[in-house]
């Protein structure tokens, strides 16, 4: 048996020391810093996603692939995987936050690229989110 004045203040003792510890081992700067970045295209994020299809080999940005996961291939964008475009069946870029290992010049050079390409169609377009499907492999 605890003595009644420890009854009537542990809950909120326990509440405060929960606060604390969180305070003390999170890392209040992921919360605060490169995820807010990313929130203005987060809706066009989730509403795209939905167009990848998932039996196509797929190359994608780096922030875009943990959510894509379950796809037989997916790669991220880098150079190499500029020039080895016809091994993939779609190419989901963001234009605006193009993630880590990856530059925003990169993007928007495979963006031109596949848009003066008559192989690949731009199938989903919506702010900075861009989707391009490869018509050779229907």
């Amino acid at each position: 048996q605890y003595p009644n004045w420890m009854k009537n203040k542990t809950e909120i003792s326990i509440l405060i020391w929960s606060i604390i510890g969180f305070l003390i081992f999170s890392r209040l700067s992921f919360f605060f810093g490169p995820f807010q970045e990313r929130l203005d295209t987060a809706e066009d994020r989730r509403e795209i996603i939905e167009y990848v299809k998932p039996y196509n080999a797929l190359l994608t940005t780096n922030d875009f692939a943990p959510h894509l996961a379950r796809r037989k291939i997916i790669a991220i964008t880098s150079q190499e995987k500029i020039k080895k475009l016809d091994s993939f069946d779609q190419v989901l870029l963001d234009l605006k936050h193009p993630g880590w290992g990856s530059s925003v010049e990169l993007v928007k050079d495979l963006k031109n690229e596949l848009t003066s390409n008559k192989k690949w169609k731009l199938q989903y377009q919506k702010g900075a989110i861009v989707l391009f499907e490869n018509q050779t492999s229907n």
